[in-house]
């Protein structure tokens, strides 16, 4: 038995931390250098560390986290569809975070020309992640500029929350995207469309300033039908294409370079 313990006890000895070493190094008299090399070696071992009780907090997180139960509800007109609010999300995951030893904020950001907000999860040991969704002010209805901010952020707050914990929703509904939250789901979409093609989409607006529709088109041809679509949002609501541009693609010469192009490469227009 005791040389169990005395294998156990050398065992011990092998497996110190940084702490260890820097306090060996203190009573030792080390230089400067040697404890600030030390000291780098102990930022890194917590930093290890406290990425890996991250994800192993975000897996039990996973297994013990509820279904969001939408109790919100949006009857307007033709519009019918039930929701879970920030506030009600907030209450339902505030248990299991705590449990897990999460918690989350928000921050806003700026990328270039765009604005957005991101949903940082961070454990109590200090290491945090981010997701971050971008979408221009909610300046549909009557609502002045800060309603407007404020209507885009509570959107984003709860999107990015909801994707940054990979929360799920117990209702069969679809959570609006058929109706109060499209503008918005669609918005995205074309911030997306926009980041990843903006080259093309530039190319396209000056070839329609000079009024050269076969070019203009061939660009449009390439982009695709999905991302123009994606594109496809009023220059009211945060569109990339102004009011004369979005006229000039719908209009008579750009539909018929269009067919030409279309013809060029072998397929019916």
């Amino acid at each position: 038995m005791k040389d169990i313990v005395k294998a156990d006890q050398a065992e011990l000895r092998v497996i110190q931390s940084p702490d260890t070493f820097i306090q060996q190094a203190i009573e030792k008299g080390s230089d400067v250098a040697v404890l600030s090399g030390l000291y780098d070696l102990k930022q890194r071992y917590d930093a290890d560390l406290a990425k890996k009780a991250f994800h192993e907090a975000m897996a039990k997180f996973q297994s013990i986290r509820p279904e969001l139960v939408k109790t919100s509800k949006v009857d307007f007109n033709q519009t019918h569809y039930k929701f879970c609010g920030l506030s009600e999300i907030e209450k339902q995951i505030k248990e299991p975070l705590t449990e897990c030893g999460l918690s989350f904020r928000f921050e806003n950001v700026r990328e270039e020309q765009e604005t957005g907000l991101s949903c940082i999860v961070t454990h109590i040991l200090g290491h945090s992640e981010r997701t971050t969704l971008f979408a221009p002010v909610d300046s549909s209805g009557a609502k002045n500029t800060i309603q407007a901010i404020g209507s885009r952020n509570t959107y984003l707050q709860r999107y990015t929350l909801v994707s940054a914990l990979a929360l799920t929703s117990a209702d069969d509904d679809d959570d609006g995207v058929s109706s109060g939250d499209m503008p918005y789901i669609k918005l995205l979409e074309h911030n997306e469309a926009v980041r990843e093609n903006l080259q093309a989409i530039m190319a396209i607006k000056d070839s329609m300033a000079e009024e050269d529709y076969e070019s203009a088109a061939m660009y449009q041809y390439e982009l695709g039908k999905e991302v123009m679509e994606a594109l496809w949002i009023a220059p009211s609501k945060g569109g990339i294409f102004t009011t004369k541009e979005v006229a000039q693609l719908k209009g008579d010469e750009m539909g018929a370079a269009r067919r030409e192009y279309i013809k060029s490469k072998g397929e019916d227009a």
